[in-house]
């Protein structure tokens, strides 16, 4: 929910320093998302499973500060996917973490634009609890939904999130 108040705003820069590691250990229950297998094509079926293998990444990535796998697939302009990096980025590096804070997409919409894919749907993230380092009473993140726009392209052998952005108005939490 934390991300989902972020998303789609930012400076675009680019995301976190790669030299950089978060300070904090990876969650051991969370486990990296399979890539999905399959002929990649520029279809809204396979736009969709990609979508959905982002969001599951993005998942890990929050539950590990292990945000390599999210960067290499999200274009290095997508502003809305660098706020996300360097949310993860800042919450592990500073010692915290986040607990739970889980995002599906539901009832979407992919249809051909700009080069790309275009889905737009509803972003449905379950209630969590970010912890600040050295704090052990969590920050309550109350589950909400919001209308959420990708776009991705493919760029060589595969799909890559090049737009997105979440909108929290007038959804219900």
């Amino acid at each position: 929910v934390l991300a989902l108040g972020l998303a789609g705003c930012g400076s675009g820069s680019g995301g976190p320093d790669t030299a950089a590691k978060p300070s904090a250990s990876p969650t051991p229950t969370a486990t990296l998302p399979a890539k999905p297998k399959g002929k990649v094509e520029p279809t809204a079926e396979s736009a969709a499973q990609f979508i959905s293998y982002w969001i599951d990444v993005q998942n890990y990535a929050f539950a590990t500060g292990d945000y390599e796998l999210l960067e290499s697939i999200s274009h290095p302009d997508c502003e809305g996917c660098n706020v996300l990096l360097d949310a993860i980025f800042e919450i592990y590096e500073e010692g915290g973490y986040l607990q739970n804070n889980q995002w599906s997409l539901n009832e979407f919409i992919a249809k051909p634009h700009d080069g790309g894919i275009q889905v737009t749907g509803t972003i449905q993230a379950s209630k969590g609890e970010l912890f600040y380092a050295g704090e052990t009473t969590p920050t309550e993140l109350k589950a909400m939904s919001a209308q959420g726009t990708f776009l991705l392209h493919v760029y060589g052998r595969g799909w890559m999130m090049t737009e997105f952005s979440a909108d929290t108005k007038g959804s219900k939490d």
